[in-house]
């Protein structure tokens, strides 16, 4: 049973503000409070929120709380929320975070059509549980992917040339065995809405294939599409297309590769490839502070053994 005040209930949330952050913070900090025959004495649950934010692993892209040793009095000391807030790292994490609410903006704005009926999945018969099911897909990255995620969409509704196509592939996922594929597509000139919409689709959905047929590891990929320029969204298309671990029928390949080369997709003389990666703290010049404060402190200790090797 996790018991919070309404002080801390406030700092949690709004810290820890999806649902995999909020998850795991609770989980882990169960875990760790059960460390066998330890006693804690924590003056408060911002302390251990401070502790838990500043502890970030890049490898693996999750936080974690300090190892405890068994059968002993762990005491936290008070303060260290209340210099996080009033640090140079807290404020660039908030400042990071500001694009990613353009995926939670994505998902509110396809719940209200979920709920007013009005919502659309394509090439699939029409049901409340396909329609959740992309939701929770969506929902269940954090924070900190949500920031490449809300840059992307970001990117692709600032993109408007005519007649030009835009499309960007994320590999996200804990297991790295999803994909999000994101298009913006003009309006072609003649065309009338719903004829423009069926070919959105189209294209979105062969862009996801050619996405499995690039990156074979991916199981499942999820599709989004829209129209391109900063004006309010008018529509936006949804596809998920599972894969599974069974190998792409190799005659349906070739002929995917074949509307791919036909399409102008997945062209190799214009795909670019990056490697994102985030960190909760994006400071510039200074790296992770807890890091930061971990290389200090053994600076410290072994100055006097290495002379002037830090410069």
């Amino acid at each position: 049973m996790h018991v919070l005040d309404e002080t801390t209930l406030d700092v949690v949330l709004r810290e820890l503000d999806t649902v995999s952050d909020f998850v795991d913070y609770l989980t882990k900090k169960q875990e760790r409070l059960e460390t066998p025959g330890t006693d804690f004495w924590i003056p408060g649950e911002e302390e251990l929120v401070a502790n838990y934010l500043l502890r970030f692993d890049p490898q693996s892209q999750e936080h974690s709380f300090p190892e405890a040793p068994p059968d002993a009095l762990v005491v936290l000391r008070e303060g260290d929320w209340t210099s996080l807030l009033a640090s140079k790292a807290y404020r660039a994490r908030r400042k990071a975070n500001e694009i990613s609410y353009l995926w939670d903006e994505l998902i509110e704005y396809q719940n209200r059509h979920i709920i007013n009926g009005s919502a659309v999945v394509l090439y699939r018969e029409e049901s409340l549980e396909l329609h959740e099911r992309v939701m929770r897909m969506m929902a269940q990255e954090n924070r900190v992917a949500r920031r490449i995620l809300g840059a992307s969409i970001d990117r692709a509704r600032s993109i408007n040339k005519k007649g030009k196509r835009f499309t960007r592939s994320i590999i996200g996922g804990r297991d790295k065995k999803r994909a999000y594929v994101f298009m913006s597509l003009p309006k072609p000139t003649g065309y009338s809405y719903i004829q423009y919409r069926e070919l959105r689709q189209e294209q979105l959905l062969m862009y996801c294939y050619g996405c499995k047929l690039k990156f074979d590891h991916v199981r499942e990929v999820v599709g989004i599409a829209f129209e391109p320029g900063k004006a309010k969204t008018i529509s936006v298309d949804y596809l998920v297309t599972d894969f599974g671990d069974t190998p792409i029928d190799p005659q349906f390949a070739k002929e995917a590769r074949g509307y791919l080369d036909d399409a102008n997709m997945w062209n190799q003389d214009k795909v670019a490839f990056e490697m994102f990666r985030d960190t909760p703290f994006p400071m510039k010049s200074y790296g992770n502070p807890a890091l930061l404060r971990m290389l200090t402190n053994y600076v410290r200790r072994i100055k006097g053994k290495i002379g002037n090797y830090w410069g």
